[in-house]
């Protein structure tokens, strides 16, 4: 048996991006029908391209980028032109009839301060069906308008606020699509390490049966030799009996793990799956992995665990939503300001040169705003208020437990590594045993009950350094999601906003 440690990192190739890691590379198998071999990196790699989980916040984030789009094109120039043309006709038989036309662009912006400067200009057309068109009479009006609040509504960081609190949105969504793909990955973890511990039970249960049939022949041996009483044969006949059904909960426990893999794949289930990785239980030493210090490991987590941060930018957005809510407080102070230029003439360049040749007018005023009798207002202040401080309690509880989860996956991972070495020496000692009875078994010191009972022990022995080593293996897993290291440890990254793995 060996374990291929190396074979369950996924690094990138020499000449690919953080975007083109072997998870872009991979080809799908077919979805049934088929021989897979897989290394637990492959699994992984599958996973990341067929788990329809995963593929439904792949198209969220496509969502998230075009909503951050708009709002990134908050301070950004719109515009629209309208376009008319009316004919009318009074009534009578005698009556005049006209014709219209307008042509009205108009050019908006806000202004990172909660202002907005706009401008427009309409052209005009008006004259009768039956006039020359040297008597068209045609205007030009422009205009440029600004408003700007002073209280209620104005300064930096209330303009820019949806600017912000939308990036922050944008960090968070990309944090879950983080925590969605580390799920998945711990998922498919757990399934191909149940998968690999299922088979390599059924391989023990496999040779322990062999063990007892070759016992069976020489306890037979000693009975034909007159070395052994007959009845003795019934204790190692029991046993075989017992290890045959050993054999076949193991192969129904191989199915059930194979489906739930197969499931996590996206795979049909006549899909068959050939695990590359094995279990090597005579070389443990190859799985060690150096563990950082407690304060060390916090501060990793600090930075990195996803669902933590996300608490923090809800934090940071309950309080860009306490000061919108303390402005909106206020009352409402306005700056406005426009000019105007109009002139009239019989083509549209003559009107539109005469406009702009005219002296503009122009208005500038304040205008106040003071609400009465508005009991919501306060009550609004209030709720921003009481979030903000839950979002604060929330947060503070989160990191009391990032430092308890933290310290408890080190703990496990340095007691699973103990754990294992005793089980390594509990299998050496049940094998010395074995071989022990054996001898004194064939000399006839011994019966042939205590030779089944120490065969039981080793069977027992090698399936606890089994578990022994899955569990160690899973506690550095559990440690990689308290830390919120997965990704860089399997040498993989989030892919782009719309882009499938």
């Amino acid at each position: 048996m060996a374990f291929a440690v190396s074979a369950w990192v996924v690094m990138p190739t020499a000449a690919a991006s953080a975007s083109s890691l072997h998870v872009h590379e991979y080809e799908p198998a077919p979805l049934s029908g088929s021989e897979l071999e897989l290394g637990l990196a492959e699994a992984i790699a599958l996973a990341l391209r067929r788990n329809t989980q995963l593929q439904s916040a792949y198209l969220d984030r496509v969502v998230d980028q075009l909503n951050l789009a708009v709002a990134e094109a908050q301070f950004r120039p719109r515009g629209t032109i309208v376009l008319g043309a009316q004919h009318n006709r009074a009534p009578g038989d005698d009556a005049d009839t006209q014709r219209s036309s307008t042509l009205s662009p108009s050019l908006d912006t806000e202004l990172p301060t909660g202002g907005r400067i706009g401008f427009s200009w309409n052209l005009d057309q008006d004259h009768g069906l039956d006039e020359p068109a040297d008597q068209t009479s045609r205007s030009s009006q422009l205009s440029l308008d600004l408003n700007q609040p002073l209280l209620r509504g104005g300064g930096l960081a209330v303009g820019r606020a949806p600017l912000e609190i939308a990036r922050l949105q944008e960090t968070a969504s990309a944090l879950g699509l983080e925590e969605t793909v580390v799920a998945t990955i711990d998922s498919v973890i757990a399934a191909y390490r149940a998968l690999l511990q299922g088979q390599q039970r059924l391989e023990i249960a496999k040779g322990s049966l062999e063990r007892t049939v070759e016992q069976l022949e020489r306890n037979r041996a000693l009975v034909e030799r007159g070395r052994m009483a007959s009845n003795e044969l019934v204790q190692t006949e029991s046993r075989l009996a017992n290890q045959r059904f050993s054999v076949s909960q193991a192969e129904d426990a191989v199915d059930q793990s194979r489906l739930e893999l197969l499931r996590l794949l996206n795979l049909g289930r006549d899909t068959r799956l050939r695990l590359r990785d094995t279990v090597e239980l005579e070389a443990l030493e190859s799985l060690r992995v150096r563990s950082p210090s407690l304060e060390a490991a916090t501060s990793i987590a600090r930075d990195n665990r996803p669902d933590y941060l996300r608490l923090r930018i809800a934090r940071e957005i309950e309080s860009i939503g306490q000061m919108l809510a303390e402005n909106e407080h206020l009352w409402r102070l306005d700056l406005n300001a426009s000019l105007d230029a109009g002139a009239t003439g019989r083509s549209a360049r003559q009107a539109t040169g005469s406009t702009l040749d005219e002296r503009p007018g122009y208005a500038l005023g304040l205008e106040l705003e003071i609400p009465i009798l508005d009991p919501e207002r306060p009550v609004r202040l209030l709720e921003s208020r009481i979030r903000l401080r839950q979002s604060e309690i929330q947060f503070s509880e989160r990191e009391v437990e990032l430092e308890l989860e933290v310290e408890r996956s080190l703990n496990d991972l340095n007691s699973r590594w103990q754990q294992l070495g005793l089980a390594q020496r509990s299998l050496e000692l049940a094998r010395e045993s074995l071989e022990i009875e054996r001898e004194r078994l064939a000399v006839g010191r011994t019966t042939s009950f205590q030779v089944n009972a120490t065969e039981q022990n080793l069977q027992q022995a090698e399936q606890s350094l089994l578990d022994a080593v899955i569990a160690y293996l899973n506690a550095q897993t559990a440690l990689d999601r308290a830390l919120g290291t997965t990704l860089d440890s399997w040498g993989l990254s989030l892919p782009e906003a719309g882009v499938m793995p």
